[in-house]
């Protein structure tokens, strides 16, 4: 089963790129092998966040027995491992060092191992009136390289190479590390290891994906506050400069803020510079409490800069100056770090045009949708109906799919499963 996707990866980085193409191959082979085994839950991509410490977990795979994590890496060239499990890759046949995929695996399963038990009285049952835990538990790590990588094994151990998969035989790897799942077979080969119930494997999967989205909405409210933080500093030191400028060469005022005024150009400029101030960090902070309280809810948040903020003028100002004749035009920080509004340009049938009969699909390029009329495939990649950029990232919440434009943050749904 697939609880979590793999998101559309819509940036210009190149390196970034083709590391997102290694994890959506590993996506894909994990949701051909697993994503119609019910005891078998996949997450792609999972962030979690635990005592200031976080984890970007590339895929999780939650068993009846434990816990498998795997680092992707794209490695188009060769790879060797050393006795003391240092790295090395070759680069246009240059040798270099390299982190080691496997040691990161485990930092990330540290910090999941902490966050359940932490968490395990509302995670796990009572047996015989005591509360079970994760000891005992199956906790594996593995890393996937790239198909075309040659890895020269002759210089691994034996359990290192087996941790080192290619995508292509994910399945063999983990159905090995799983075990028998039958229980008769259990039975007789002894194998005495503790197993999740159905309704602890729920309560965990529900429980990983609040963490997920806590976390992201954790990380964009961070990113806004220092966007913010770092304008106001840029625009506080903008206004000084000009109203500095403008009162050292005696220019009209409207030359600078676009303001027309009556008195003194050194006399409006040093009113302004003490009037006008901008919010401090402390009430920023506050304004962006509560953004994104559910899973579903948009995480997107708006910094487009207004034409107020091209010209420098604080966002926040006090009373205007009785000599100013001319209101000038102040943006609402609280609008823009609210989440953008959320409309629906919905997709049809490249070949029929309907929209009644279609399916949404994840395949090795990412979300698509299957028409049953004519079986036709319509990829759901496309621009953004609001800055026109060429390619929006695309992520799903339950039976939604929805457009995320990494340019100008418009959020909007492209799809919406009917049945």
């Amino acid at each position: 089963m697939i609880a979590k996707e793999k998101d559309a990866y819509s940036g210009d980085d190149e390196r970034a790129k083709y590391g997102h193409r290694q994890e959506e191959d590993v996506a894909f082979h994990l949701r051909r092998a697993f994503g119609n085994e019910s005891d078998v839950v996949i997450f792609n991509d999972l962030r979690l966040k635990y005592e200031d410490e976080n984890a970007q977990i590339d895929h999780l795979i939650m068993h009846p027995f434990g816990f498998i994590i795997i680092e992707s890496k794209s490695i188009s060239g060769e790879v060797r491992v050393n006795a003391t499990g240092e790295w090395q890759r070759s680069y246009r046949d240059n040798w270099m060092g390299l982190k080691s995929p496997l040691r990161q695996a485990e930092l990330q399963q540290d910090i999941l191992k902490r966050l359940l038990n932490n968490n395990r009285t509302q995670l796990m049952s009572k047996i015989l009136g005591l509360q079970g835990g994760f000891s005992g538990r199956h906790w594996k790590v593995l890393c996937a390289l790239s198909s075309n990588a040659i890895v020269h094994r002759e210089e691994m151990s034996k359990a290192l190479s087996a941790q080192v998969v290619k995508p292509e035989f994910l399945h063999d790897q983990i159905n090995n590390l799983i075990g028998s799942r039958s229980k008769m077979k259990r039975t007789l080969i002894f194998d005495t290891r503790p197993e999740f119930s159905a309704d602890e494997h729920a309560r965990i999967t529900e429980f990983l994906l609040k963490q997920d989205a806590r976390s992201r909405r954790a990380y964009t409210i961070e990113s806004v506050r220092n966007e913010i933080s770092g304008r106001s500093t840029d625009k506080q030191q903008s206004v000084s400069s000009m109203l500095a400028s403008a009162a050292q060469k005696e220019v009209p005022i409207e030359q600078t803020v676009g303001a027309k005024s009556t008195v003194p150009v050194q006399q409006t400029a040093v009113s302004l510079e003490q009037r006008f101030q901008p919010l401090d960090q402390s009430q920023r902070s506050d304004r962006l409490e509560g953004i994104g309280e559910t899973r579903d809810e948009c995480l997107v948040v708006s910094t487009a800069v207004s034409e107020s903020d091209a010209m420098g003028v604080p966002p926040i100002m006090t009373e205007h100056p009785a000599e100013m004749t001319a209101t000038l035009a102040v943006p609402d920080p609280e609008l823009s770090a609210a989440p953008t509004v959320t409309q629906e340009v919905l997709i049809s049938c490249r070949q029929c045009k309907q929209d009644k009969a279609l399916m949404g699909c994840y395949g090795k390029f990412g979300y698509y949708v299957k028409c049953r009329d004519c079986s036709v495939n319509t990829s759901m990649k496309q621009g953004c109906p609001a800055c026109c950029h060429s390619s929006v990232r695309i992520s799903k919440a339950g039976v939604i799919y929805r457009g995320h434009c990494p340019e100008c943050t418009h959020e909007f749904v492209i799809f919406r499963q009917m049945n």
